[in-house]
C-alpha cells in the first residue's frame, strides 16, 4: 500500500515509482462489495484528533503513544489474513476519514452502506479531544466536501460526527465479506492479535448512499 497527504504547496516534496508483481488472485480493490456484505475495520480510528491535540494542547501521552503503536503497526498481517477468505472489496482508511473511503466503496459497488456508531473502534482520548474541539483542517475539509453525501440518525453524538470524518494516518483495511465468511475472518485477524471491529452492513442501492446510525 502506498499514500501520502495533500500539500497545499507549489513545489513538488516527494514522488514515488515502484515495479512489483501480485498474483491477480489476490487483488482487493474498493469496488466489488456485495449487498449484505459485512464491513470489518482493523484499527482504532482518532489518529488525526490525537495529533492535533499534540499540535494544540496537553494530550495524555499515552494517548499519544498508543496512536504511534497503531500507526507504525503494518496493515501485511491483516492483508495476508484478507486473502484468505471471502473479502469482496477491501479499502485502506486514511486521509480521507472513514466516510470518504467508505464513499468510495459504495459508489464503486453500487451499493449503499450503513456503519454503527456504538461499534467503531476508537483511540483512548479522541472523542474527548473531539469535544475541546482539536479537530484537524483535514476532518473540516472532508465534512465539507463529503457530509452532503452522509445521513446521520438521530441520536449519533457530535463527537462520532467527527471522528468519521477525522483524516487517518496510517489507518486501517476497511473490509467487506460476506456474511458466511466473517465471523471466520474476524476469528483470524484477533488470533493474529489485529483489531477486527465488526461497524457495520451494505444494501442495495438507496438514496441514503452512506448512513451513520
Amino acid at each position: 500500500f502506498m499514500g501520502g497527504h495533500s500539500v497545499r504547496d507549489e513545489e513538488i516534496k516527494l514522488g514515488y515509482s515502484i515495479t512489483g508483481t501480485v498474483s491477480v488472485r489476490d487483488i482487493k480493490q474498493n469496488s466489488g462489495a456485495m449487498s449484505g456484505d459485512r464491513i470489518v475495520l482493523t484499527k482504532r480510528l482518532g489518529t488525526g484528533l490525537i495529533t492535533t491535540a499534540l499540535k494544540k494542547g496537553e494530550p495524555n501521552p499515552a494517548h499519544v503513544r498508543e496512536a504511534i503503536k497503531s500507526m507504525c503497526l503494518l496493515n501485511r498481517k491483516a492483508s495476508e489474513i484478507a486473502v484468505r477468505h471471502n473479502v469482496h472489496a477491501m479499502t485502506d482508511v486514511t486521509g480521507f476519514g472513514l466516510v470518504g473511503h467508505s464513499l468510495e466503496v459504495a459508489r464503486a459497488s453500487n451499493l449503499s452502506i450503513e456503519i454503527d456508531h456504538r461499534q467503531l473502534p476508537v483511540f483512548d482520548g479522541a472523542l474527548e479531544y473531539s469535544r475541546r474541539g482539536y479537530c484537524a483542517g483535514g476532518l473540516e475539509s472532508n465534512r465539507s466536501y463529503y457530509g452532503r453525501h452522509v445521513r446521520f440518525t438521530d441520536g449519533v453524538p457530535q463527537e462520532y460526527s467527527d471522528l468519521v470524518f477525522d483524516p487517518q494516518t496510517s489507518g486501517g483495511l476497511l473490509m467487506f465479506v460476506s456474511e458466511s465468511d466473517s465471523t471466520g475472518l474476524i476469528e483470524d485477524l484477533l488470533r493474529e492479535d489485529q483489531i477486527a471491529a465488526l461497524i457495520g452492513r451494505t444494501m442495495d442501492r438507496n438514496p441514503d448512499v452512506l448512513s451513520i446510525i
